[in-house]
This record gives C-alpha cells, structure tokens and sequence, in this order.
C-alpha cells in the first residue's frame, strides 16, 4: 500500500474543510463554516470563575472576615486562524468577521459543548500581524452573566398516574458508622440467649470488609463468630425505613407534605400493601447448623423462621396485611430484624454468616397537588408556570421549600349566602370590655407542649399611644411552659342559638424580641362549649433560635414551621375561619415584617364542634428569667358567626379557562391572565421561584371550593 507524502513543516494558506472541536458559533452563524479560512484554534474563559469576595480586616486580627462573595462576569477568549490566499480574499474574510460578530448580548456556544449556549458581547479584539495571509488572532466575548443556559427548555407536570412503587431497602453502599451513605446499619451481639437482647443492647457494628460483603447476592458472606462456651452470636439487621424511602426517591416526603415522622408513618400507614423481609445465609453452632430469623415487636423478638443447612439459604418473612406490617414499625420509623446461631461449645463457635439481606414494601402513589421540577444543571434556574384554571377559582399559590407566590384573593369565596353574618363578640380595640368578662387560666390551649400550666395575671392593660393590649403582668411558676390566659365565652345570636359552625375569629397580636436571647409562648384558641379543641395558632420562640408557628385543626398538625426568621418580630393578625370541614387560617403581619401565610386544611371530626369559646395564651419555659420573655400582647379579638343557608354564585378571580403565566426571569416575579399583565392581583410578598441542583418539589394551592388547575412547569438550565 502506498502512502501519499506529508511534509510536516507547517503549510502557509492551507484552508481545511474540517470543523474545528471548539469551533464558535456567534448569534447562530458558526464562523468556521461561514468565514473563507476562519477556523477556531483555542478557546478559553469556560473553566471554573472565581468568586469575587468582600473581606473586612478588624483591628490586627488575623486574616480577615468575608462579608460577600459573588460571581464576576466572565470573559471568554477565542484565539482563530484566518488563511487566506490573496488579500482580497483576506479582505473580504475581516469584513464579513465584523459583520458577523456586532451583535450585542448574542447567544455563543462552541462545538465542543453545543447543547448550551453564553450571553455575551465582543469586547475586545487582538491587533492582527500586517503583511501576511495567514494570521493568528484572538478575540474575546465579555458576558455580564457568567452561566451558560441549555438550548432546550424541559417540561413538567403533575405526575397524576396512579400506580405501585417498589422500594427495595439493604446495605448496599454502606459505610460504616456513616448514616449519609445508607440509613440501614447491622450490629452484633453476644449473649447466653440473644434473642431477648432489645435492639438497643446491640454492641458492635458490622465492620467495612462487613459491610461490602452485603452489597449483593453473591455468595461472599458476612461473617461473625464468638467463642464463648454456651453464647450464641447474632446480627440485628436495622431497616430505617421512612429515611431509606427518601434516599431513593428525593424529596418523596415533601412531595406528600410529610414535614415530621408521625405524619409519614400515617401516610405510610394509608398508602402501605405489602412489606417482606428476605435473608440468604446461614449459621453453625455447637449442636447442629442451625439458623433462626426474629423480628422486633412488642417489645420481644417474634417469629422463628428457620433453616439447619450449612450451605446459603433463603429465609423469608411476608406480612398478611400491610396493617400487620405497620405494628412492626416503631414510632421512629425503624424495622428490626435478628438472624442468629447456636449456641458455641469449647470445641466449635457460634458462626452467623450473612450474603445479603433485603426489606422490600411496596406503596400506593395518590395524587397530589405537588409538581416535581429535577434542575440537572449545577446552578439554581428560575421556573415558569404556565397553568389553566378548571372552573371558577379565587387564588393561585405556588410554593417551594424556600420561596412563594399568591395570586388573586385567598380569602374570596365561591358565592354568598342570604344569611348574614353576626358579629359576636368584640374586645372593641380599646379598654371598654372589663376584665371581669374575661375568666383567667381556665381556658383551652392545645396541651402539646411540655408540661403546660395555666398560671399567673394578666394586667393592668398596657397601651401604646391610642391603642391597649393585654399583657402578662405574672407569668406564675412552673417546670414547663407556664403563664395566664383570658377566655371568653361565644354569646347566642339574634336566633338565640349559641355556637357557630362557621366562623371567623379574629386575633391581633403581637410577639417582639429584642435579642435572640429572648424566649416565648403564645396561643390564640378556638374551642368548644365542653373544652374540645377546635382549632389554633402558636408563636413561640425558645432562646437563641428564631420564632417558630404552628397551626392545629383538631388533634392534627396543618402547619409548622420553625426556628424561621420570617415569623421574628410578628406584629399583625390572626384569623381562623371555618366554612363546612374546611378551616383557612391566615398570619398577616403587616404592621411589623410583612410576612404572610395562608394554610387551608379539611378535618371532618372538629368540623362537627361548635365554637363557644376564645382563649388567649401567653407563657415562658421553667425558671426562665421573665425579664427575658418576649414582648407578647393581645390587642384585639373578634368573632363573627356565619350563617350559611343558601348559596349564591358570583364571579371569582378566575373563570374556568383563564390561562396564567406566572415567570421569575431575572429575579423578579411577573404574572399574566390571558396574555395580559397583571401585577395588582400577585401578593406583594411573592418570591422568584428557584429550581436548585437536583428534585425540586413546587405545592398548588387554590380556592378550597375550586379544582386543581392544570400546570406546566418550564424550565431552562443553567451551567457555571
């Protein structure tokens, strides 16, 4: 075979036809294939930017503090070849260059990396060398936003299909004493009889050459042995099971607005149908080969599934019921299993060996008014909601786990009623309504704090200029959470009916600290005529942490939120309200830090209690100094009961059909019905809406009276 010849001295004018890797395109003309002779040698500037920080030096403290740091503008270098064969051609190539290359904030992306793209400018340009054809220059592109986006925007919507999910939990991947790596560990114990060790008594973990035999069903066993005459050797197998469903589906809990581990063990409970644990292994001892698989329960070691090889074997352990399996779940959310051998004589251990072992559920996914958003750029990107309203609807809420938006009116209901509305009972907002009225310390809080006492005075009534508030003048002693609290009882109405089924009770408080040192508790209450617990709202604040809300409706948490910046200093209202099983309870604080949440929540049982009576709570913890209590005040409280009889429709917000836009481009958040902007209708508190690295989960709240609206997610990626 004949070779042609290659003179490897470098060939002046030579033009190739071959793209270059990093070959620019500029405002989508790629110049390697539209400038005779252009090609791309090199490009420089994408690599990793450097954070441009804000130091402070303080006296002659060592190094120094950072107050800022941020991103520069990034500046991207491209060095090309232009060969060329005459001068006019030369000529002709600049020309169409410059024509080429004066777009400002154009979008660029190279051959290398074509499914992103830059936003930049030329900036500045390299003096090319005179009296040749074939140059080498360079130019750069300066972009004031230093991320690259994806060409294509991704789609999301509801993921409404029903359907089982499998979750196989193990100890594949585990690290030892590490929880991060896989919430499922495996401990040792030894004893004359094992079996009636708790799961606490456990002594030793598996070691890591222990663990890396577990990842599979390979034949290579886990291995434990003990000595000691009349002792056998067993393994606890500890499946963490709420944490491993996280671990393999992210964000899962929030999704199903499961925010502690009560709430997930009863939607665990709810949406459970099968759950089986499988062993392959075996054991030996001193009487024979002998292998025995307990589960934890009722606090002793139940079941004795069992095998006498000496080879690997399967045990398995399947639940009847899903119901069964969840008694088998302690209130932590763990599942214990031991496997374990016989006792050891002088002349032969007691050996357990283990190849793998496996907790298996399945669950039911219901629907729910969660969006997941997975963000597989490495950089935080806005998220674009394009929704569609399915019938007559007051408000739009989209909220993620950092950031909110409203819009429309949370308040707006789907029509009127011919009964009017009676008001109660009022303090007035000044100091006419005695405090004989009010009956001290006897009143209804929701009693899931620790040791609550109700103790102490309110009063005198303290006032700021034209305005009075109740305020704890005794806080009272107590081990726990100890102060006074006022009550009032709910009068009849003009009908002489005492109680309300609907209603709205109106509460104006205020909760100030003046350094994070201070702590305390307060309550605004909602009860029945026998003391049944209805419904309320608790600030409370303990030392060192920021305030913290929680909202109950009936025996159920609908709300929490802790050590939260945005509740410090709260000064506004606090309304809870009932129509029918639906209670919409909203924190206003516009007198202080403008924080706004609206929680709407459904419970059937207290939704049949009538409300008969007001409570108001305020406390501090133990021997806690009151000089250090925060500032807590009562400044107004009404209640108006709702007759509602008959049903009038009027117009909401939005009308079946009506397109919204809801976009959080360039930090800001815009929103558009039908096209056209609407600014007046979105709440003055609304956040951009950021999808972070990774599963990203968005909540939809609407009128309790309207239907889902349907939503797409959009969102372009960034890249640092």
């Amino acid at each position: 075979m004949s070779y042609e010849f290659r003179d490897l001295n470098k060939i002046t004018n030579a033009i190739s036809d071959e793209i270059s890797p990093e070959a620019i395109t500029f405002n989508g003309h790629t110049l390697d294939r539209e400038v005779a002779g252009f090609r791309t040698l090199q490009v420089a500037g994408r690599e990793i930017l450097n954070n441009t920080l804000t130091t402070q030096v303080v006296g002659n403290q060592d190094g120094d503090d950072l107050q800022q740091a941020r991103l520069p503008a990034r500046d991207i270098s491209v060095m090309y070849q232009l060969d060329t064969k005459t001068p006019e051609t030369f000529r002709q190539a600049y020309y169409k260059l410059n024509l080429l290359l004066r777009g400002q904030q154009a979008n660029v992306w190279f051959n290398d990396d074509p499914n992103v793209y830059f936003i930049g400018t030329v900036s500045e340009v390299e003096s090319v060398p005179g009296g040749s054809l074939s140059v080498k220059s360079s130019f750069t592109i300066h972009c004031d936003d230093p991320v690259a986006y994806a060409k294509d925007e991704t789609t999301f919507s509801f993921a409404d299909a029903t359907g089982v999910q499998t979750v196989t939990m193990d100890f594949a991947d585990k690290v030892y004493n590490n929880i991060a790596s896989n919430p499922n560990y495996v401990h040792a114990a030894e004893a004359d009889n094992v079996a009636v060790q708790t799961p606490t008594n456990f002594w030793k973990e598996l070691d890591q050459p222990g663990y890396a035999k577990l990842n599979s069903n390979d034949g290579s066993l886990a291995t434990l042995t003990r000595t000691t005459t009349n002792h056998r050797i067993g393994m606890l197998l500890a499946f963490n099971v709420l944490d491993d469903i996280e671990r393999k589906n992210p964000g899962f809990w929030m999704k199903y607005n499961c925010q502690n581990t009560a709430e997930k063990l009863a939607w665990l409970t709810a949406n459970l149908t099968s759950l089986s644990i499988d062993t392959w292994g075996y054991g030996l001892g001193a009487d024979s080969p002998f292998t025995i698989l307990s589960l934890w329960h009722n606090n002793a070691w139940e079941g004795e599934n069992y095998n006498r090889n000496n080879t690997i074997s399967h045990l398995n352990y399947t639940f009847s019921t899903a119901a069964e399996a969840m008694t088998y779940i302690d209130a932590s959310g763990f599942l214990y299993g031991l496997i374990y051998a016989n006792a050891a004589s002088s002349s032969v251990p007691s050996t357990v060996y283990l190849d793998y072992a496996s907790l298996t559920i399945k669950v039911d996914l219901p629907t729910t008014d969660a969006l997941s958003v997975v963000n597989n750029g490495n950089f935080p990107a806005p998220v674009r909601f394009e929704l569609t309203n399915n019938g007559q609807n007051g408000f739009l809420g989209i909220q993620s786990d950092q950031d909110a938006i409203q819009i429309g009116y949370v308040e707006q209901q789907d029509g009127t009623t011919t009964a009017k509305s009676e008001r109660l009972f009022t303090s007035k907002h000044d100091n006419t309504v005695p405090m004989s009225d009010w009956t001290m310390n006897k009143g209804v809080i929701n009693g899931k704090n620790a040791t609550p006492v109700q103790t102490g005075k309110l009063g005198p009534r303290a006032t700021l200029p034209g305005r009075w508030a109740l305020r704890v003048s005794d806080f009272g002693s107590g081990t726990g959470w100890h102060g006074p609290s006022a009550t009032h009882d709910i009068t009849f109405d003009t009908n002489g009916a005492i109680g309300a089924a609907n209603f709205s009770a109106h509460f104006y408080v205020r909760s100030h600290h003046g350094s994070l040192k201070n702590s305390g508790l307060q309550q605004c209450v909602v009860a029945g005529g026998n003391g049944e617990h209805i419904a309320s709202v608790q600030l409370w604040k303990n030392s060192n942490d920021h305030q913290s809300i929680k909202v109950m409706v009936g025996n159920q948490w609908a709300y929490i939120d802790e050590n939260n910046p945005r509740w410090d200093q709260f000064f506004g209202t606090i309304d809870i309200r009932r129509f029918g099983n639906v209670y919409t309870i909203i924190l206003d604080g516009y007198e202080s830090n403008q924080v706004k949440q609206t929680i709407t929540y459904t419970d059937a049982t207290s939704a049949t209690i009538k409300a008969q009576k007001l409570t108001w709570w305020s406390a501090i913890y133990g021997t806690w100094d009151w000089h250090y209590a925060c500032d807590m005040s009562l400044f107004d409280v009404t209640f108006d009961k709702h007759n509602v009889e008959t049903f009038e429709d009027v117009p909401n917000t939005f009308a079946g059909g009506d397109q919204v836009i809801v976009d959080s481009q360039d930090r800001k958040v815009t929103t558009k019905i039908n096209g056209i902007q609407r600014l007046d209708l979105q709440d003055v508190g609304s956040q951009p809406l950021m999808a972070y690295p990774g599963n990203n989960n968005f909540y939809f709240t609407y009128s309790s009276f309207a239907s889902r609206p349907t939503v797409t997610a959009y969102l372009r990626e960034k890249y640092l």
